[in-house]
């Protein structure tokens, strides 16, 4: 996943033809360990990023139910600690049970 490739245009469609070796390996790894810590898109930042590659890891972000529900959830508790913090308590632990936390 997030391997930088070489493809190849006919005229009409893109081909495969190689994985880029000349590529900085970097990339790729930083690209996959943030798709492995759940990181947000605005969160994925790093030496060397293009808004190409951000695009890419936003596609592949949105294919992986999984990683979205993840991603609400890190929002659901962002939401639910701020609004606790503001009355003057702190978020020990919640549940999502569809209608209500």
């Amino acid at each position: 996943m997030f391997e930088p490739i070489i493809a190849r245009f006919d005229g009409s469609s893109w081909w495969f033809e190689d994985i880029d070796r000349r590529a900085d390996p970097f990339v790729a790894e930083q690209l996959r360990e943030a798709f492995k810590n759940i990181t947000p898109l605005k969160e994925v930042r790093f030496k060397g990023i293009t808004p190409e590659m951000k695009t890419v890891y936003d596609l592949v972000a949105r294919q992986k139910e999984e990683f979205m529900k993840q991603i609400q959830q890190q929002k659901d508790e962002k939401q639910l600690r701020e609004a606790l913090e503001m009355g003057g308590d702190e978020l020990q632990n919640f549940r999502d049970r569809s209608i209500y936390w």
